[in-house]
């Protein structure tokens, strides 16, 4: 019966999975029987049905299958339950294969998962930090939400964001480092000592605005705080 059933899954140009395993299982699922199929999905050179088994289990070998046999046309639709699965190789994956899988695809399958969307744009930064330059002025708020302590550093490599709407949103938040910044970026320089000794106490930064802007009434301002 065995040897029947594998010679009807041979036959076949694109079976479906769940229709394959109901058959051999008898509607129990079964890991060794999963394994079986997607090694005779391999065979029979239908990789894409592979590697759904392979999600299907989580196996964690699933992405050296994938580069093994160049899959990344294959993964295409499927960037959410691989980045679910581990959201590390994942991304490394489809940063590095970006060429196949393009990054507005990615961005477009994490609709929704916001914190995904920030692991994939942040990782992308970091490997190249024009890549994503569309999703710059997106990702001011994802580092606020997810990850502030890594806000300025973006604010400052970025180029690609809208300085007011930065602003308002590190205002929102309370992000007073942030906010000089990008009031010092802006040319506004009295709000920026404000913030610096008012909400930051910090003198030492505050002395080094003046200095830089040789301002006498920056001066004035920094004397009467």
């Amino acid at each position: 019966q065995q040897q029947q059933e594998s010679t009807t899954i041979r036959k076949k140009k694109k079976p479906k999975i769940d229709e394959d395993v109901r058959r051999a299982t008898g509607q129990k699922e079964s890991v060794i029987l999963w394994t079986a199929l997607s090694q005779l999905y391999l065979r029979n050179k239908q990789n894409d049905l592979a590697l759904d088994v392979y999600l299907r289990l989580k196996r964690d070998d699933v992405f050296d299958l994938i580069r093994a046999l160049k899959l990344f046309d294959c993964v295409r639709n499927k960037v959410l339950e691989l980045i679910s699965f581990d959201p590390q190789q994942a991304i490394a994956l489809l940063i590095a294969n970006r060429e196949t899988v393009t990054v507005p695809e990615v961005v477009a399958q994490l609709e929704g998962h916001d914190e995904l969307l920030h692991k994939y744009l942040h990782a992308l930064f970091l490997k190249d930090n024009r890549a994503g330059r569309d999703y710059h002025e997106r990702q001011v708020r994802l580092y606020a939400q997810y990850q502030k302590d890594m806000l300025l550093q973006f604010l400052r490599d970025s180029n690609y964001y809208v300085l007011e709407d930065a602003l308002s949103v590190c205002r929102e938040l309370d992000l007073y480092r942030e906010q000089v910044f990008i009031l010092k970026r802006m040319g506004s320089s009295h709000e920026a000592l404000s913030l610096l000794v008012e909400k930051l106490g910090d003198v030492q930064g505050a002395i080094q605005l003046v200095e830089d802007h040789q301002d006498e009434q920056l001066w004035e301002e920094l004397i009467t705080h």
